[in-house]
């Protein structure tokens, strides 16, 4: 009975490393409804498995960072709203299940564009997001708290019932910014 609970353990160790190998290559696509399906796939597998978690987490802000980085030289100055894309990969991070994170865990969202992102509620708990451009953001009962915020554009980004206690907002543009019953 053993060696049959072994082979069950093995198989579906398996199983899951297939199903995250493939996701991780369907991330890559060109196409954004195989994306799409692949964020999906993460989500469910980040989820449910304490194992996949952090790593799953540090391969979305990755993906992040990769899809939506701060202005270039050609877009400087303009409004630029996020993709779908980046978007569900940001929703996906922001409803993790934090009992999976661990101290080691980097979520590494510096230097990105994250302009008119929805992140209403989301947990950004020690997320680095130094430099991001947050302009226009819903964070709407975010939490905050421990979050790198330095030199991060905050303009007219909704931060009602937000939780920034002990965040790093040094350089912080916080002009416009909606801020009422933000826990200090």
């Amino acid at each position: 009975a053993k060696t049959a609970s072994q082979q069950f353990k093995l198989a579906d160790n398996n199983r899951l490393a297939e199903i995250y190998t493939k996701a991780i290559d369907q991330i890559g696509d060109a196409a954004d409804v195989v994306k799409l399906g692949a964020l999906a796939t993460l989500k469910k597998l980040a989820y449910a498995n304490a194992n996949y978690h952090v790593q799953i987490m540090e391969v979305l802000c990755s993906f992040v960072r990769l899809h939506s980085p701060l202005h270039t030289d050609d877009n400087k100055g303009l409004r630029q709203t996020i993709s779908i894309i980046v978007q569900t990969a940001l929703t996906i991070i922001g409803q993790r299940n934090i009992e999976f994170d661990s101290e080691e865990m980097n979520l590494d969202l510096s230097s990105t564009n994250l302009q008119d992102a929805y992140l209403r509620e989301a947990d950004l708990q020690r997320a680095n997001l130094q430099e991001a451009d947050l302009q226009g953001a819903d964070l709407q009962g975010a939490n905050l708290q421990g979050a790198y915020l330095q030199g991060a554009d905050l303009r007219e980004a909704e931060l009602q019932r937000a939780n920034p206690q002990m965040a790093y907002l040094q350089g912080a543009d916080l002009r416009e910014a909606e801020l009422q019953r933000a826990n200090p």
